[in-house]
């Protein structure tokens, strides 16, 4: 959990333009506008351990690019992450 708690700190201490521009990018990525809602209601309903944002900066661009090639949707991407 130490990671997650330092990567959250890393983000609340940005400015708060990058905050907004983050949240676009994560928004865009998960193709859902609301995403921090949907994350927490996957979270609380135990889909996920972790938070859906923790997992697309773990897994980073390269991650993503090479799941995208196989035509996997982003959220399917995080969710196998989770699982293994």
């Amino acid at each position: 959990m130490q990671m997650v708690d330092a990567v959250l700190w890393a983000l609340h201490r940005l400015p708060v333009n990058q905050q907004l521009r983050l949240n676009g990018v994560i928004a865009k990525l998960l193709d859902d506008a609301d995403w921090a809602g949907t994350d927490h209601t996957l979270v609380e309903a135990s889909d996920f351990q972790i938070s859906m944002a923790l997992w697309l900066f773990k897994l980073g661009p390269r991650g993503l690019a090479k799941s995208w090639a196989v035509d996997k949707s982003t959220l399917d991407i995080v969710m196998d992450e989770e699982k293994a």
